[in-house]
């Protein structure tokens, strides 16, 4: 399996049940959904939710073939998966508390409020339009540049620099929201560090059960 293949190529080929695909494509995103499950305070399960975005690929590539473009697609999985597990972990410790096993001080202790930009980055990106949030994430967290992403979407430069221009001001105004004063240059400095995050070699591997 060439490795320089495209992710459409890709998802065609895993479609069809080919495994070496899969790893391929696993491979070159694995940084990106880690990263993401990473900043929305997924930790103890955060191999999980990556396993489960990737799995739930696996199983919707005929779906993901008509994104626009994967990364998207793939963040918006893991904003899902990673919102079940919050969901799983929360039920799990009222449970505890509710049958006397979370100590009196752990109990009691106040849960503090955070206003960290990376927390809210994904439910604000949910809340952008289809083109704008695609392009955000293709330039701003894959790291592709602007001319790829307009052929990539078979659109033209000037209207990639839109997008992202009004894409950057929509998501400060949304951050803004939740208490989170961003200025251009710090969101787009949020941007860059998750996106070279992304790229930090990790060692993963998948179940052989899982294709």
């Amino acid at each position: 399996m060439d490795p320089i293949l495209s992710d459409h190529d890709l998802l065609i080929a895993i479609a069809a049940g080919n495994r070496p695909a899969f790893e391929i494509l696993a491979s070159r995103h694995h940084g990106l959904v880690r990263v993401a499950c990473q900043r929305q305070g997924v930790h103890a399960d955060q191999g999980d939710c990556v396993q489960a975005v990737f799995l739930e690929l696996l199983r919707k590539a005929d779906q993901a073939q008509r994104a626009p473009a994967l990364p998207a697609w793939l963040l918006t999985v893991a904003r899902h998966v990673c919102a079940t597990a919050r969901r799983a972990h929360d039920t799990r410790k009222r449970a505890e508390h509710a049958a006397g096993l979370t100590t009196l001080a752990g109990a009691s202790a106040p849960i503090a409020a955070t206003h960290d930009a990376a927390e809210h980055l994904d439910d604000c990106l949910a809340r952008l339009p289809e083109r704008q949030r695609t392009v955000i994430t293709q330039h701003y967290l894959a790291g592709i540049s602007r001319d790829q992403v307009a052929d990539d979407l078979g659109i033209d430069i000037a209207t990639v620099h839109q997008h992202c221009h009004r894409g950057l001001a929509r998501l400060r105004e949304l951050l803004g929201r939740r208490g989170v004063a961003v200025p251009a240059t710090g969101l787009i400095a949020l941007l860059a560090a998750q996106a070279q995050a992304a790229t930090t070699p990790m060692p993963f591997t998948y179940e052989q059960s899982i294709i």
